[in-house]
């Protein structure tokens, strides 16, 4: 499977700050577009990366692709 790397790197920042906003700060970009990164990736791959509610934290899905990505 072939993966746009901009949603990879998108995962991977975020994953690591567990914040949107200081994401997109790192990626030099909005916190709209690394939403919507996320949300492809996590089309692409049919699973759910992040929960949301009360703030965000990776699910076993993204604690499983963290290190492949």
């Amino acid at each position: 499977m072939d993966l746009d790397l901009t949603l990879v790197r998108a995962f991977v920042v975020t994953a690591g700050t567990l914040h949107f906003g200081r994401a997109a700060e790192r990626l030099g970009t909005s916190q709209q577009a690394v939403s919507k990164r996320i949300a492809r990736l996590e089309a692409v791959l049919a699973v759910r990366l992040f929960e949301r509610e009360g703030g965000i934290r990776l699910t076993e899905a993204g604690e499983r692709f963290l290190p492949a990505a």
